[in-house]
């Protein structure tokens, strides 16, 4: 007979031997966790004594092909100097800023990270406490461009932006040494805006448009036109333009071309840049305000674009804005060179190809074109900028392979497979990069209305309202003009903490000045001449930073409070 079979309900029994579930949870768990512990051991042993040195390069560029590429010119040092060994940590953009602080803070950074991101990053004081000013090695030759045209030529002078995109203007000093260039451009779905302009073509014989990329802005904003035409009868989803970062991303594109030609009322040091500080001066005298025609030209350009775009697009991200170009639900994507291979994948598995144009300006006959100056200068600043911690124990090592790094074969054959526009002099780009390539012609300046963070705190909301249509440009100027007269958070306190931070960058230097001044008397060998007659010059030039209190008191007519 067969054991009749138990109530349902009612407790099963018990194995009562030693090998049954619980025993055999209880063992994994305790062989999971010796496993975890050798290898925890193992790998901190060989971070803290490895047989070699191990230099760790951190970014946050998980963008399709940088990591690859970068891996690549790690292997060909490593195969170069085998008696190093670099490895990279990627890290994701979210966590990045968290991570290499709390790294940073401890004492445990990699030996070089990618400057950007987080306010340990980029702030002059934090700068100073974590990274290896770089200044008295860059004039020096990079050894790895011997061979070329380069073989002579100092470091720095050896890329298309002379390392500026690694000076910190605040310090005076290069903290960083940049490898690849960045440039924005208008990628564009050929199917979808061909598709678009034969029906437009079609309905409005005399009317014509042209196909391919604009030659003018209005020419492009035509081209939006037949796309929210074409969207109608097709699918009411489809949206002209869409951008990875947003309005400003395209305003900031603007701003040169409409207001460069202001600068010569209002660059009062005559270096080649309009500042806040100068910006707000200009206002004080009323040289410049939101309704000056060119000004007013270039906020009517931007709201144009907005119109063209998802209501209330501010809400749009990255992510999105890729998402509906991919999908071919927008003619138009704003975005980076960083982007553009992922982008062109994604279209080719989609059926698409993709077209690349530079941003197109009113032309003189067009509204707004009478107030062009020309193009924006790209070639200002070289971007991927890593840093020398200096807890760094090989210091010298990592620093080397930065100078492999940006190199003019290895930053060709980086930037080739990353598909990322190269810096170094002579190194060629992809074919997918040649649009990319940054124009150094045109002009630089602009004019700048963010004077401190808590004017633009204010207005950056009321300018994305009028900009996505939801409030008026009157609106926008009466929010400006109630905040920039604010005593506690306007203009004046702007300015104040202009002057505040130049003043502790003269206290860094200080420092820097009385730290050569003690090596010269214990250790002369090691006394850099170079370096402190550089801070010795620099601290009487900048003069504790007292140009802003002369130049307060001449323009506003009182002393500058101390906030």
């Amino acid at each position: 007979m067969s054991e009749p079979t138990p109530a349902r309900g009612a407790p099963r029994e018990e194995n009562s031997g030693w090998f049954n579930g619980t025993t055999i949870g209880i063992a994994m768990l305790v062989i999971a966790f010796v496993v975890s512990l050798i290898v925890s051991v193992r790998n901190t042993m060989r971070i803290e004594r490895p047989s070699k040195p191990v230099i760790y390069i951190a970014h946050w560029q998980l963008e399709k092909g940088y990591r690859e590429a970068l891996q690549v010119i790690i292997n060909d040092y490593n195969a170069l100097h085998p008696e190093t060994e670099i490895v990279q940590m990627g890290v994701t953009e979210r966590v990045y800023s968290q991570w290499i602080n709390t790294q940073l803070i401890a004492g445990t950074a990699p030996d070089l990270c990618e400057m950007g991101q987080s306010k340990v990053l980029t702030q002059d004081d934090y700068t100073v406490k974590y990274f290896v000013p770089l200044s008295n090695y860059i004039t020096d030759r990079n050894p790895h461009n011997k061979g070329t045209e380069l073989e002579a030529l100092p470091w720095k002078e050896t890329m298309l932006d002379g390392m500026r995109g690694g000076f910190r203007e605040g310090l005076q000093e290069y903290y960083g040494v940049p490898t690849s260039l960045t440039s924005m451009r208008m990628f564009y779905n050929k199917r979808l805006v061909t598709a678009a302009v034969q029906k437009w073509n079609k309905d409005y014989p005399a009317d014509p448009i042209a196909d391919g990329p604009p030659e003018s802005f209005e020419r492009w904003m035509k081209q939006c036109d037949a796309i929210k035409a074409y969207a109608k009868v097709t699918d009411d989803r489809i949206l002209p333009v869409v951008s990875c970062y947003g309005i400003q991303a395209i305003q900031w594109k603007l701003e040169t071309p409409f207001t460069s030609r202001l600068a010569d009322t209002l660059d009062l040091d005559l270096d080649g840049s309009v500042t806040p500080v100068e910006t707000y001066i200009g206002y004080v005298q009323k040289k410049v305000s939101l309704d000056s025609p060119a000004v007013k030209a270039m906020f009517e350009a931007v709201k144009r674009v907005g119109d063209n775009m998802q209501s209330g697009f501010s809400a749009m991200d990255r992510q999105q804005a890729q998402f509906y170009f991919v999908n071919e639900l927008a003619g138009f994507l704003w975005t980076g060179s960083w982007d553009a291979n992922g982008t062109a994948v994604q279209a080719a598995a989609k059926g698409f190809e993709v077209g690349v144009f530079d941003f197109p300006l009113p032309a003189p006959n067009e509204p707004g074109g009478e107030f062009i100056s020309g193009r924006p200068n790209e070639g200002m600043n070289g971007a991927s900028v890593f840093g020398l911690f200096k807890g760094s124990r090989h210091q010298p090592q990592a620093l080397d392979f930065l100078k492999y790094l940006s190199s003019q074969k290895a930053n060709e054959k980086f930037n080739q497979l990353s598909q990322w526009p190269p810096l170094t002099i002579g190194a060629q780009p992809s074919k997918l990069m040649e649009p990319f390539a940054a124009d150094m012609r045109g002009f630089s300046t602009r004019l700048d209305f963010n004077i401190g963070s808590r004017v633009s705190s204010e207005v950056n909301g009321t300018i994305t309202n009028f900009l996505q249509g939801d409030d008026t440009y009157d609106a926008y100027k009466q929010a400006f003009e109630q905040i920039i007269v604010n005593p506690s958070r306007g203009g004046d306190w702007g300015w104040w903490f202009e002057f505040d931070k130049a003043r502790s960058d003269a206290r860094n230097k200080e420092r820097t000045i009385a730290q050569q001044q003690l090596t010269e008397l214990i250790a002369p060998a090691q006394f850099d001449a170079r370096r402190y007659r550089r801070a010795v010059f620099q601290q009487v030039y900048r003069n504790n930073a007292l140009e802003h209190r002369y130049l307060f008191r001449k323009y506003r007519g009182f002393e500058m409070p101390e906030f």
